[in-house]
C-alpha cells in the first residue's frame, strides 16, 4: 500500500506540474486557432490548423472575400456581380453562389467578421464597409489611409479593426468609428490575408512580395513578429483572404491551475489517509 500511495503522489505530483507548467510556459507552435484562406485565382481554399495545411476547392472563380459566420465558412466575390459560396468547416461545399456584393462599387479580397456583421475595404479607395451575415445591406463606416488597403481584420477583444495595405509596409488599428488609434510595420509590401486569431490574440497575415514564396507572419497586436509559417501547398497560391474560426470554449490558464492545486491536495489527502 506504502509504494502504491508513493506511486500515486508521484504520479498526481507530475500531472499537476505537467499542468502548471504548460498553462506558463507552452507557446504556439503553428496557429492556435483555425485559420482559412482563399485564393481566388487558383479556386483554393486552405485550412490552417497548428502546422497543418489542408486545401480544398472554391465554387467560383472570384472568391476572395472571406468571413467564418455562423458555423461557416463564407465567400463573396470580389468584384461587383462576382458571387460567393458558402461551406462547412471542413470546407464541403453547402451553397454554390450563395452572396454577391450588393452594387456597391470597387474591389474587394478580404473580410472579416465580429459574428454577426461582416466587414470588407475597397482596395482602391480604403472605404471600409460592414454588412450583414449574408454581405448584404453594406453601410460606409470610414476611410483608411493608405495606398492600397487590402486586408481587413476584426478583434473581438477590443472591438477594432485592424487593415494591411498591400503597396507598403503598414499594418494599422482604427475604431469601428475611423479614429486611427495605433499602425506598426511588416518590414514588407504586399500584405494579404489579414486576420486576428482570438484563441492567443494575435494577427497572421500572408507575405505575398514579389519573387518569395508565400509564408504566414504571426504578429502581436502591437506590432511584435512571432513565427513565420511556410508550406508547400501555399507556394503555388495567390492567397488573399484569410479569417479565423472563433475559439471554441477552452480552460484558462488559471482554471488548469486550479486543477493542479486540487491534484497536489488529493495526494496529500491521501497520503493522510495511508
Amino acid at each position: 500500500m506504502t509504494r502504491f500511495s508513493n506511486i500515486l503522489r508521484g504520479s498526481l505530483a507530475a500531472c499537476a506540474a505537467s499542468l502548471l507548467c504548460s498553462s506558463l510556459f507552452a507557446g504556439p507552435i503553428g496557429t492556435s486557432g483555425t485559420l482559412y484562406l482563399t485564393a481566388a485565382d487558383q479556386k483554393t481554399g486552405v485550412i490552417v490548423s497548428g502546422t497543418t495545411f489542408t486545401t480544398f476547392s472554391l465554387s467560383g472563380s472570384q472568391e476572395s472575400p472571406i468571413a467564418v459566420i455562423n458555423g461557416t465558412v463564407s465567400t463573396d466575390g470580389y468584384a461587383p456581380g462576382a458571387t460567393g459560396s458558402i461551406y462547412d468547416l471542413s470546407g464541403n461545399l453547402i451553397t454554390a453562389a450563395a452572396n454577391t456584393l450588393p452594387g456597391i462599387g470597387g474591389f474587394f479580397i478580404d473580410g472579416a467578421s465580429d459574428g454577426t456583421n461582416i466587414y470588407t475595404v475597397d482596395f482602391t479607395s480604403g472605404q471600409v464597409v460592414r454588412l450583414n451575415s449574408t454581405w448584404g445591406s453594406p453601410t460606409n463606416l470610414f476611410v483608411a489611409a493608405g495606398t492600397n488597403p487590402a486586408s481587413i481584420a476584426y478583434d473581438t477583444l477590443s472591438n477594432t479593426l485592424f487593415i494591411a495595405d498591400y503597396q507598403d509596409s503598414t499594418v494599422s488599428q482604427y475604431s469601428l468609428g475611423g479614429s486611427f488609434i495605433s499602425s506598426f510595420s511588416t518590414g514588407h509590401i504586399a500584405n494579404t490575408a489579414l486576420a486576428y486569431d482570438a484563441t492567443d490574440n494575435s494577427l497572421w497575415l500572408a507575405n505575398r512580395t514579389v519573387g518569395s514564396a508565400l509564408t504566414l507572419e504571426q504578429y502581436s497586436t502591437t506590432g511584435s513578429a512571432l513565427q513565420t509559417l511556410s508550406s508547400i501547398p501555399l507556394a503555388s497560391l495567390n492567397v488573399l483572404g484569410g479569417e479565423f474560426a472563433p475559439p471554441t470554449a477552452t480552460p484558462e490558464p488559471a482554471s488548469l491551475t486550479l486543477i493542479g492545486l486540487g491534484l497536489l491536495a488529493l495526494g496529500a489527502t491521501k497520503r493522510r489517509l495511508i
